[in-house]
């Protein structure tokens, strides 16, 4: 059984304790948190039937050598400090996305973990969504050919109200606008499918967050595969939320997945009409909430990896991938030009 504690008591740290505390069979367990707000402290407490410490230290003072993996929670811009922490005290860490707001310092994590021997796992969540499995899995066997391009479009609203919970909402110091806290995922995507970036042209704008961060980014990239990536995001959609979808269009066929969460394949058509069938079971696969479905699968192969070594995991070699994609896109917008990833492309915005 993998004990585990929670850092940070908020909104996403609520699907973890849930997972943790109601999924039968689960070869995990909540033993402890960690919040500094002693309201939520409480309410999690209660609500959850764990000890919740202040502060972090108290955790590893009470704690150390009787947990085997941390959850890291907070805002984005702690996530560096909390998990190099964690990782210093010989724990295995699985870090919500993204690993940092940092290229530099995603790199420190991964080398501090490996030189202690310790696990590093980040939070992609999106990867475990059936939708985007059988596509993934489908276009690994070729059924879509060479790919041509890829798009992502995510036209969200988040309003006075979302910016009021916290004051870190919609900064870059410790959130990173829509591209990083919301975007961060369909990036992943991206990149999973499509490799590695060779150079990336951007614009953003901020039209309704009330903090500094951009809340509408544009951007085209060039993959080494030849493919091209579009990427359109706003967190400034009136009245409400519209779509969030990741396309890509291939040599022999083209697909389509979107949904509150990536969740539900829109279009799919391949040279292979069987392929068309197949995909029907995954158009009316509707999630829990807009964390979307995932998250369980991917704590149960997280402890799959740390009993037997065995299991489907985003380690911190593979999480930074996608970060380093969306530092480049903001360092464009940044220089008003082309960034090319052979050379500086780490945003100067992210966590300051």
């Amino acid at each position: 059984m993998i004990k585990c504690a929670i850092v940070g008591c908020g909104r996403i740290a609520q699907k973890h304790a849930s997972i943790l505390t109601s999924t039968p069979n689960m070869k995990m367990t909540l033993v402890a948190a960690v919040e500094p707000n002693f309201e939520k402290r409480v309410a999690f407490s209660n609500r959850y039937n764990v000890q919740v410490f202040e502060t972090l230290e108290e955790l590893l003072l009470h704690h150390l050598g009787n947990i085997d993996l941390v959850i890291v929670c907070t805002p984005s811009g702690s996530h560096f400090e909390v998990s190099l922490r964690v990782i210093e005290s010989g724990i295995n860490v699985l870090i919500e996305k993204p690993i940092s707001l940092k290229v530099d310092q995603a790199n420190f994590l991964i080398e501090r973990a490996s030189m202690l021997s310790v696990r590093l796992y980040v939070v992609k969540q999106n990867r475990f969504n059936d939708a985007v499995k059988f596509a993934h899995e489908s276009y690994l066997k070729g059924l879509f050919g060479k790919p041509y391009l890829a798009s992502i479009r995510l036209f969200w609203n988040r309003g006075p109200g979302y910016y009021s919970l916290d004051d870190w909402r919609g900064t870059w110091k410790e959130d990173g606008g829509a591209l990083i806290n919301q975007a961060i995922h369909h990036i992943d995507i991206m990149q999973w499918f499509l490799g590695d970036a060779e150079s990336v042209f951007a614009f953003g704008k901020n039209f309704t967050n009330p903090r500094d961060a951009w809340d509408s980014v544009c951007a085209t990239i060039l993959f080494k595969s030849g493919a091209l990536g579009s990427v359109q995001i706003s967190t400034a959609t009136q009245p409400r939320d519209l779509e969030a979808s990741f396309a890509l269009l291939g040599s022999n066929g083209t697909f389509e997945i979107s949904g509150k969460s990536l969740n539900e394949i829109r279009y799919w058509e391949t040279s292979r009409s069987s392929d068309i069938e197949s995909s029907t079971k995954y158009v009316q696969s509707k999630p829990s909430d807009i964390y979307g479905d995932g998250h369980k699968e991917l704590l149960e192969n997280v402890a799959l990896h740390l009993l037997d070594n065995k299991g489907d995991v985003i380690e911190g070699s593979e999480a930074i991938k996608s970060l380093k994609l969306a530092s480049g896109i903001l360092r464009s917008i940044e220089k008003g030009e082309a960034v090319h990833f052979n050379s500086n492309y780490q945003s100067t915005l992210l966590g300051f």
